[in-house]
């Protein structure tokens, strides 16, 4: 695939973002206040029409990672960069106008669509909420346009989410996305609740409206086959960190970070002769509570040394476009 940021300025770049939220310790309020860092010193471009997948194991910050991305989560520190303009710097009404243009796909549509609202209300008040003035003739043909580009019937308008089966529940959905030509959508896990066939009905819907549309995404996934089927450039993050980040085929052929290679090794292959020896990591996830110093990953590392317990390594250039925050060339 070509990488669109060769040619152009990216459309939404992550610069140095930190999340940090806190959390109770223990069974009472006593007990005081810990911190959860969900997101640390996170960079990431995304340029115009591309597609760059975010995976990792759960509760490693993607998702948080996203909604920074798109203004539903302020930074703890660090900024966000849309089209040129900071959204950290934004005050609540700025912000607002801005989010037309960015939008997002959650992984469950039965729980983010509201069960009393038919799939006409659902899509109007998207529209409404930033063309509160469109005439009711503009409003009915947009809706039958939208309803055509995620493959639904018109006759779906009439039904409340109940009558409607998970896969077009995602439709509606991601319809309800699209209602504000929006031109960045973070897809957080949003065929992780579907069935294998409706997976890659939704799939091929998402890559067709990255080529008619030229749409950006941010796909946040842990299905690895589908982010190489659908995405440009991948970044795979540990700990509330990003480790690696690379074109989609250099990252699935040569990986360099000892996290993303056994995360590759964990992907079974349907060819027997194809598949790869599993990669055994020390131990269990650290908590985010309380992570390693230095480098996060370094406990569970075969390659780890004094340094990697002391120091943090920052994201390098390997090769070209390809990053790593490892000490090592591995």
């Amino acid at each position: 695939m070509v990488d669109p940021l060769a040619s152009a300025a990216p459309l939404v770049e992550a610069r140095e973002v930190s999340k940090i939220f806190a959390a109770k310790s223990g069974i009472s309020a006593l007990s005081g206040t810990r911190y959860v860092r969900a997101v640390d010193r996170a960079s990431l471009a995304i340029g115009p029409a591309e597609t760059v997948g975010l995976v990792g194991e759960s509760g490693c910050g993607k998702s948080t990672l996203g909604r920074v991305m798109i203004g539903l989560e302020r930074p703890s520190a660090g900024s966000v960069v849309f089209e040129g303009v900071n959204l950290t710097a934004l005050s609540a009404h700025r912000l607002r106008r801005s989010r037309r243009h960015m939008q997002i796909v959650f992984q469950d549509p039965a729980s983010s669509l509201d069960p009393r609202y038919t799939v006409r209300d659902t899509i109007t008040e998207a529209i409404r909420a930033h063309h509160s003035r469109l005439p009711r003739r503009k409003l009915a043909a947009n809706l039958a346009a939208l309803l055509d580009m995620v493959g639904l019937p018109l006759t779906s308008l009439s039904r409340l989410p109940h009558e409607l089966s998970n896969g077009e529940r995602q439709r509606i959905a991601i319809a309800r996305a699209l209602a504000v030509a929006p031109r960045f959508i973070v897809a957080d896990e949003p065929v992780a609740s579907l069935d294998v066939a409706t997976q890659a009905q939704i799939v091929g819907l998402l890559a067709d409206l990255q080529r008619e549309l030229g749409v950006a995404f941010l796909f946040i996934a842990h299905d690895l086959e589908v982010v190489r089927f659908l995405c440009h450039r991948v970044a795979v993050m540990y700990l509330g960190r990003i480790v690696e980040l690379a074109p989609v085929d250099a990252l699935f052929d040569r990986s360099r970070h000892p996290y993303t290679r056994a995360l590759m090794a964990a992907v079974l292959s349907p060819d027997p002769d194809l598949r790869r020896e599993p990669v055994l990591l020390h131990g269990d996830p650290p908590s985010p509570l309380d992570p390693p110093k230095g480098c996060h990953f370094h406990p569970r590392c075969r390659h780890a040394q004094v340094r990697c317990s002391l120091l943090g390594p920052d994201l390098r250039e390997a090769a070209p476009g390809h990053l790593v925050a490892c000490h090592f060339d591995l």
